[in-house]
């Protein structure tokens, strides 16, 4: 029979004499204030200094389990967890699903009681099982699911129904069965405000890359001498994610005339080409606040992309000068989107190079609710 280390002492076996140097600049730096306070748990309680990305040995019931540290370019630390899963199948699959796993379950072993985990899972919906027996002592149980984790084990993630269920299993056998929402606060650690001003200073420094432009099997004709891509919709038959062209010979060419100017706008926002437009953006904060800012529309364009971002524009109505509308850049892996609402001069098409586009954006809206959000801002 395997000894059972209470859970009083998680914490003293966690660490086993490493100590981590400072870095120049000073004290670590995190992306978010849950992150900052696991640090000072494991600090005050364990002896464990988080100051840097890497490994630190943990020895759990002599599993081969570790601390895991995790830098941004920026030298933030935006990742501290256990060290579940391969580095290299995170980087290929879900970065955020599995490095939630690696925190949270960090976390629930680092609660003061039993009663206060059992609580914290209820109130945040997450459901969790294994086919290991099970003591009724939720840490002690934690204990040792991770120490049955190692390089056997298959994983199998699936999305249904705006929730995750994720599968460790060795065999026929589940190690570990982890049901959650997908919200983007719980999977993240970010707070409303953290979340918001991490959009602001990803902007800010987001080096923009480009989207290859169709190939020629891509097009269909949608009507005649209209053609189109990425021919798609959201929620709504007007909420589009196409792009409208007409053919010249052998070549395509996107459309951007005041003859069409419902496919004007949907090419501008959704197509990925450089326009050479700007955007002032009026971002709505936590608190009844904003914050403008002016930035290349590519590079916004480029931002929500590389964000896993699917790119909807939907016209809300158009006026002899105006129109009105909303581009939406949704996330169902993450299970939000960001509105931006707009009105646009309809004299800036076709001659939008060196223009300004002025959108209010509504970041990290859960995924509902869209046309009340149009209505109420335009």
């Amino acid at each position: 029979m395997k000894k059972i280390i209470s859970p009083k002492f998680v914490c003293l076996c966690l660490f086993t004499g490493i100590s981590l140097s400072l870095p120049l600049s000073g004290q670590p730096r995190y992306t978010s204030k849950l992150l900052q306070d696991i640090a000072g748990q494991l600090s005050a309680s364990c002896g464990v200094a988080i100051e840097q990305s890497g490994d630190i040995p943990v020895k759990i019931l002599g599993s081969p389990a570790s601390l895991f540290v995790h830098q941004s370019e920026t030298k933030e630390i935006d990742h501290i967890g256990l060290k579940l899963f391969a580095p290299d199948m995170v980087e290929k699959q879900h970065t955020p699903i599995f490095h939630f796993v690696e925190r949270y379950m960090l976390e629930l072993l680092l609660t003061q009681t039993d009663a206060d985990a059992l609580q914290r899972l209820q109130m945040e919906r997450i459901k969790l099982s294994s086919d290991i027996p099970m003591t009724g002592k939720l840490r002690k149980d934690l204990q040792n699911i991770i120490a049955a984790f190692s390089n056997r084990l298959s994983f199998l993630l699936s999305n249904a129904g705006n929730r995750y269920k994720l599968l460790c299993m060795d065999g026929n056998r589940t190690i570990l069965s982890i049901e959650f929402p997908a919200r983007y606060e719980l999977i993240t650690g970010y707070t409303k405000p953290e979340a918001e001003n991490a959009v602001y200073m990803s902007l800010l420094t987001h080096k923009s890359t480009s989207v290859p432009q169709p190939a020629a099997t891509d097009f269909r004709e949608k009507e005649p001498g209209i053609y189109t891509t990425n021919d798609d919709y959201y929620m709504m038959e007007n909420i589009v994610s196409t792009s409208y062209y007409t053919k010249e010979g052998d070549a395509y060419q996107p459309v951007f005339s005041q003859d069409r100017p419902i496919e004007s706008v949907c090419n501008l926002f959704n197509s990925g080409i450089d326009y050479g437009a700007t955007v002032e953006i009026s971002q709505s904060l936590y608190g009844n606040k904003s914050h403008i800012y002016e930035i290349p529309l590519s590079r916004l364009t480029s931002y929500l992309r590389s964000q896993k971002c699917s790119l909807y524009t939907a016209i809300r109505k158009i006026e002899k000068d105006r129109i009105y509308g909303a581009w939406m850049a949704v996330n169902p892996e993450l299970g939000y989107q960001h509105i931006l609402t707009f009105t646009l001069d309809k004299s800036v098409i076709p001659e939008i190079k060196g223009k300004q586009v002025k959108l209010k954006m509504f970041s990290y809206v859960p995924i509902h609710n869209i046309a009340s959000i149009i209505d109420n801002n335009q």
